[in-house]
């Protein structure tokens, strides 16, 4: 029941046996053991290694409904909780394994569910045949973690899963996938298999496995599933993945004619052992262990101890070579012993120390260990490398004579954990963004409690936020039910954390203040939107935070400043960084470029995280961007255009302002003067339009406004001058002669025009004067992105300008859609982008978080996602009467009647792997 690496090392570490009685909650004792050996429809033996809770599942973590996974046989069940955990441990997202094509080898044959189900009334039902079938036992954990390599079942008995690892490395050798889940599974449910072994004098009268030992009598059954993930080792380097041990070489042969045949071949054995050393290249005096098959039978123990000692015999230095075997811990899992000799194995390698074999007293006088050279691990034993790897031998035979063997080296290179060293100042600290999903709501808070546990005082404690985050990232699936805490230190992650697993809202310092836990249900995927502001919404220290914090954001701003001084004659990055009182930010002259500076460079921020926009949208001076960005014009040429834009003003007589007001152009129309004085320069939103023209004649009408409804929205922009008005008709000519022949090329990206609310493909002088002169038609543009499916607005800009216009206009078409301001000039900058970068998260948008937290995330060890655990369990009446043998049975005959089997309905069960 060991649920991962360390519990399992610390269940082999104690020296002892977890094998039992058989649980009361499995079948009656009384109907079908007695201690005589001979007694027909009867077992000797009352002993297994048993697992706490087999009828547990999590349906919900694989998107199964209950009523198929009640109809799946338990080890299909477990082994998709085990594969995940093992990914989990690998510190691998499941998208990784996607992408490389891994594949899916599983060793199995018990068929106790399937046999039990065909008693059942309905067992033709849609979901038995793929419950039962044991070629879907791989096939299951492909289709459910959606992995697209080969995906076997092997069955070859005791030696299933080791066969099922040569299985994988032979096609990770040939490319056909480049990662693999190797491992095998075993459960007991239906006795006569018990009985069957007795009667073949196989299993062990007094319940335990003495492997080599004199007292050997047998082997005991028990159950388990384990698995692990392979790569080819070169790629396992690359990536820094933690490694606990390298496979050198497999084998895999047969006996062929013995006297019976479940006798083991000695020549058959030393010939797989001779094998694999070769094609490992290691010398037979170069191997530290072998983790034996060591079912402690009579025959099988010296034929196998004879083999090993034979070809590999003493170590280097002519020290005995120690032995063991897993199986007298935990029984001998059958099918999936190979894979438990394995990861034993591995560990041994990993941590340099070969734990107790458990029940070896006295040596089998079959065997003569000191002319072999071996020895049975019968004490601790640390291994020194002395500058050399590790090797050591992992041997397994089936009953029917398939043999497999793999030889296994210490890894040469170990990923070292890191840890935290210097202290985080409060004041100074930065907020981060640490993202977390699951497939459930629940299971979001289950995993979010245990989150909180590990930082407070478990494995994360003294690790910093940002590898926390970063870990999260690399390292878990992206699922449906998202989450973002934004948090600047391990206290303020630990509160919020812990307030997302119990479900209660955060509470805001106050409504202006920025969201420090953004949930939402992902929807994927998403149509992305850039949205780029016009004049007006600019203010001096805009920027600045992500010039200091952001190398790429700095390095965008400063490749537009050398190509505007050639032009412009002056620094757009000296106006960013200017002091307030010295800041020219709101010159008409200077404000154009300085905007599209910081658009190109907040769109860079977002492209290196991964957020790539589908439509382009400016509002007024935005679209030059929009164009910019689509690959419509280039650098010199915007900087040349953002020039003669900003000079036009000195060639237009009247001077202005603009101002934003709450009302729809219906109902601001009859407010208008009738003079011309105030004209409609942008149709923002339904209930909203921007007001160009006379300042006195916008502060007049503002004034009524407010006299009327305090509640409308009169904002005056940071302009002195009326854009988007007729006051530009007189200097067409001037500004297109300035402007002159762009070069310009067809955009790469749909770019929908303000001007006229549809595609454009144009941006030759006439456009952009037309983009100067007319009014902007936001409201119209957002509609026609909606017709092409947009449903995710991210707004560039200083400030939120265009959001809840953006908004606005999807309401009134009966549209929801997600709306992201950049930049909020209330909360700084680098806050701004991490909830900004949240809100796209939950809401469905693929966020590259190695951009946002650096790639380096996988030397921490997260800890594992909680199963949400449902009892599903079917044994219908007629199976327990067969299991208590109470009906004739044509292979048993008539059996005694036993008592009514009292069943568990206890779930206790957390996680299974071995």
């Amino acid at each position: 029941g060991a649920n991962d690496a360390d519990s399992f090392w610390s269940l082999l570490g104690d020296g002892q046996s977890s094998i039992s009685e058989i649980p009361i909650e499995r079948w009656s004792l009384d109907g079908f053991f007695d201690p005589r050996p001979d007694v027909p429809n009867r077992s000797y033996s009352k002993w297994g290694g048993f697992l706490r809770d087999i009828g547990s599942f999590d349906p919900a973590y694989f998107g199964l409904s209950p009523r198929e996974a009640e109809a799946m046989d338990p080890q299909q069940r477990l082994l998709l909780m085990v594969a995940s955990e093992a990914v989990s441990d690998a510190r691998l997202p499941l998208e990784e394994l996607r992408r490389s094509q891994a594949g899916v080898f599983i060793g199995v044959s018990n068929i106790d569910y399937g046999l039990l189900q065909r008693y059942r009334s309905g067992h033709g039902e849609r979901h038995a045949g793929t419950g039962t079938a044991l070629s879907i036992v791989a096939n299951r954990i492909s289709n459910r973690l959606n992995l697209p390599g080969p995906s076997l079942g092997v069955d070859t008995a005791c030696s299933s899963s080791l066969v099922a690892v040569d299985t994988a490395c032979r096609h990770l050798a040939d490319g056909s996938c480049d990662m693999a889940l190797a491992g095998g599974v075993n459960i007991l449910l239906d006795p006569r298999m018990f009985i069957t072994f007795s009667r073949a004098h196989m299993l062990s009268p007094t319940g335990r496995i003495r492997a080599f030992d004199a007292g050997a009598d047998g082997f005991v059954r028990g159950e388990g599933v384990g698995v692990v993930v392979l790569r080819r080792l070169e790629t396992a380097l690359a990536a820094g993945d933690r490694i606990y041990a390298v496979i050198d070489a497999t084998a895999v042969n047969q006996d062929g004619r013995t006297g019976s045949i479940t006798e083991p071949s000695l020549n058959a054995q030393m010939a797989m052992m001779r094998t694999v050393a070769e094609r490992a290249g290691v010398p037979q005096d170069g191997i530290d262990y072998v983790e034996a098959h060591g079912t402690g039978t009579f025959v099988g123990d010296p034929i196998e101890a004879n083999a090993i000692g034979t070809v590999f015999g003493r170590r280097r230095g002519n020290a005995l070579l120690p032995i063991g075997s897993v199986k007298t811990n935990i029984g001998h899992l059958e099918p999936a012993a190979g894979i438990a000799g394995l990861i034993k194995t591995a560990l041994i390698l990993h941590k340099k120390h070969v734990p107790v074999s458990v029940g070896y007293e006295q040596p089998n006088p079959a065997i003569d260990f000191d002319a072999l050279g071996i020895s049975v691990a019968n004490r601790p034993l640390d291994l020194s490398d002395e500058g050399s790897p590790l090797r050591a031998l992992v041997n397994s035979f089936g009953f029917g004579g398939t043999n497999a063997c793999a030889l296994l080296s210490s890894a040469e290179v170990q990923t070292p954990l890191r840890a935290e060293v210097a202290s985080i100042d409060v004041a100074a600290a930065v907020r981060v963004a640490v993202p977390l999903s699951a497939p459930t709501q629940r299971h979001l808070q289950q995993f979010a409690a245990s989150l909180a546990e590990a930082v407070e005082r478990g494995s994360l404690a003294g690790c910093s936020i940002r590898e926390i985050a970063a870990a999260l990232a690399a390292q878990r699936d992206h699922h449906e039910h998202r989450a973002v805490i934004i948090a600047a230190t391990s206290d303020e992650l630990c509160e919020r954390l812990k307030c997302l697993a119990e479900g209660r809202d955060w509470p805001a310092a106050d409504r202006h203040a920025p969201p420090e836990i953004i949930t939402g249900k992902a929807k994927t995927p998403r149509t992305v939107v850039f949205t780029m502001t016009g004049q007006g919404g600019q203010w001096w220290s805009m920027g600045r935070e992500l010039i200091e914090k952001e190398p790429l954001f700095r390095n965008s701003i400063e490749t537009f400043d050398r190509v505007f001084k050639e032009i412009g004659g002056w620094s757009v990055v000296d106006v960013l960084l200017a002091d307030e009182e010295d800041s020219n930010i709101h010159d008409a002259a200077i404000t154009p470029a300085v905007m599209f500076a910081l658009q190109s460079g907040l769109a860079e921020l977002w492209r290196a995280r991964g957020v790539r926009p589908d439509i382009l949208l400016g509002h007024s001076f935005g679209e030059v961007t929009a164009a910019y960005l689509a690959g419509g014009i280039d650098k010199s040429t915007v900087a040349g255009l953002v020039t003669h834009r900003g000079l036009i003003r000195s060639h237009v007589d009247r001077v202005g302002t603009m101002a934003a007001i709450g009302l729809g152009a219906d109902a601001i129309a009859p407010l208008l003067p009738s003079n011309g004085s105030i004209e409609i320069g942008g149709y923002n939103s339904p209930q909203m339009v921007t007001l160009t023209g006379e300042e006195k004649a916008i502060d007049a009408l503002i004034g009524q406004l407010n006299d009327d409804d305090e509640s409308i929205l009169t904002r005056k922009l940071a302009l002195d001058f009326a854009y988007h008005s007729s006051w530009f008709e007189p200097v067409e000519h001037i500004f297109k002669a300035d402007v002159g022949e762009l070069q310009t090329a067809p955009p790469n990206l749909r770019v929908i025009s303000t001007v006229t609310g549809d595609l454009n493909d144009r941006f030759d002088a006439d456009y952009w004067w037309q983009n100067l002169r007319y009014p902007v038609r936001y409201q119209q543009a957002v509609e026609k992105a909606l017709e092409f499916g947009a449903d995710t607005f991210v707004e560039l800009g200083p400030h939120r300008t265009l959001s809840s216009m953006t908004a606005a206009c999807a309401a009134a078409k009966g549209s929801s859609v997600t709306t992201v301001s950049t930049l909020d000039k209330r909360w700084g900058d680098l806050l701004s982008v991490a909830v900004s970068t949240g809100q796209l998260y939950v809401s469905g948008v693929d966020v590259d978080w190695s951009a946002v937290h650096g790639a380096d995330a996988r030397e921490i060890t997260l800890p594992r996602q909680p199963w949400v655990l449902t009892e599903l369990w079917s044994a219908p009446e007629e199976a327990l009467r067969m299991m208590h043998l109470t009906e004739v049975h044509p292979l048993l005959g008539r059996g005694e009647p036993g008592p009514t089997p009292s069943w568990s309905s206890e779930v206790n069960l957390t996680t299974h792997s071995y």
